[in-house]
């Protein structure tokens, strides 16, 4: 198995140095040109993982102390203010790119940037933030090592001299250096490189999701790679924005079975940050676009199948439909029924009111409209009855079914 991936990794270390040594006659306009057409039709080669395995020189061991077999030259307090002192580093607003990668990629190619600047365009700055996108990261740490073989001029291009002095003169500290160096070796050494591999090659997430054998649970929670599913529909939506999906358009769920997976044992209405919430978010933005009523939403959300009890976490969920969709300003009604399920919410008296139940579900029932009755004749009104059978035979005769009435007509 290791001499099949040893002798794959040669493979693409080949690849890359023939297609090198093929460009390096170009200039650097057409050279531009060439890899934005590559990089757009996403043509282009992995081997920032591969390169930095083979890494040898006395600079990156160094730099890797913790990460190599030599013994830990840094004393514990050592350690944990380079710990500090990389969690304390806020890169400036100049830095830190609020454009998508692949948009920001674009504008740092034109105006010809320095290579640490890509660190920031494709956001490899966030290693450090523990709640960033560590998959997105470390594609984006491949695309940055592509870029720099392609550009390079000399014909020769050397990861380790390129990649050691764009580390050095982003981070502008030795210390930092080094450990932000340590961070993005854990990075790549936690990436699974076969899912990199489907986002390379643009795989959907809806196979994604088969590939990586979620299981099928009544719940959301902690469900083994689902979240890590959910990484990778980010990181999809990053760098192929023409593509983007929700991770509710790409679950394998009809809407029903999704809305009891997502209540299924729930006592408390899902906190923000947490996967469940997102999920309930985005359901809620796909109704508000397709301008589902409130009592619509509440029959989705099943609030009504049971006459003497109501679910506060449900609730709660229609509450949140109506602040996005700015639903209590559209009718005066509606700030009624806002301040109905507040007091349900936060009052166990109303909510153990028979009276009270009774009335909010009035407000949440679907109002039908009443069918237009047939027109007839007034009874015990006789001057009427005279008026309406003189009207008759002109009913008759404009009637759709007069054919029926021809007969009658010619008795009137």
């Amino acid at each position: 198995m290791n001499k099949k991936k040893k002798l794959e990794e040669m493979k693409q270390l080949k690849l890359l140095k023939e297609q090198n040594e093929k460009d390096v006659q170009l200039t650097l306009q057409e050279k531009k040109g060439k890899l934005l057409n590559l990089m757009e039709e996403n043509d282009w080669a992995a081997s920032f993982t591969i390169e930095l395995k083979k890494a040898k020189t006395n600079v990156l061991k160094e730099m890797l102390i913790s990460r190599t077999n030599t013994p830990d030259k840094l004393t514990y307090d050592e350690k944990k203010n380079l710990k500090e002192l990389l969690e304390g580093w806020n890169p400036t607003a100049s830095e830190s790119e609020s454009k998508p990668s692949t948009e920001g990629f674009k504008a740092w190619l034109e105006n010809e940037e320095l290579p640490d600047k890509l660190f920031t365009v494709l956001g490899i700055h966030k290693a450090g933030d523990k709640l960033a996108n560590n998959f997105l990261i470390s594609m984006n740490l491949e695309r940055w090592n592509f870029v720099m073989n392609f550009l390079d001029e000399t014909g020769h291009y050397n990861f380790e001299d390129k990649f050691t002095e764009t580390l050095t003169a982003f981070c502008r500290d030795d210390n930092r250096a080094t450990l932000f160096l340590e961070r993005l070796v854990f990075l790549t050494e936690q990436t699974d490189l076969g899912q990199l591999k489907w986002l390379h090659e643009k795989i959907e997430p809806k196979e994604v999701f088969n590939r990586m054998k979620i299981p099928d649970k009544n719940h959301f929670y902690k469900v083994p790679n689902l979240a890590k599913w959910s990484t990778y529909v980010d990181a999809y939506n990053e760098l192929y924005p023409e593509l983007q999906t929700t991770l509710i358009a790409a679950l394998p769920y009809e809407e029903p079975v999704l809305i009891q997976k997502l209540f299924f044992g729930t006592v408390n209405y899902p906190a923000s940050g947490t996967l469940v919430r997102r999920l309930l978010d985005e359901m809620f933005m796909s109704w508000a676009k397709l301008h589902v009523s409130l009592a619509d939403a509440s029959t989705r959300l099943e609030l009504l199948l049971k006459d003497t009890y109501i679910s506060t976490v449900r609730l709660k969920a229609l509450q949140q439909y109506m602040i996005l969709t700015n639903a209590q300003k559209q009718h005066p009604a509606n700030e009624t029924l806002a301040n109905l399920i507040k007091d349900f919410i936060n009052e166990s008296t109303v909510r153990n009111d028979p009276d009270e139940i009774k009335r909010l579900q009035d407000y949440l029932t679907p109002q039908i409209p009443l069918k237009r009755k047939p027109e007839s004749p007034p009874e015990n009104d006789a001057a009427s009855s005279h008026l309406y059978l003189l009207k008759l035979p002109s009913m008759l005769l404009h009637s759709p079914y007069n054919v029926h009435f021809k007969p009658l007509l010619s008795i009137i």
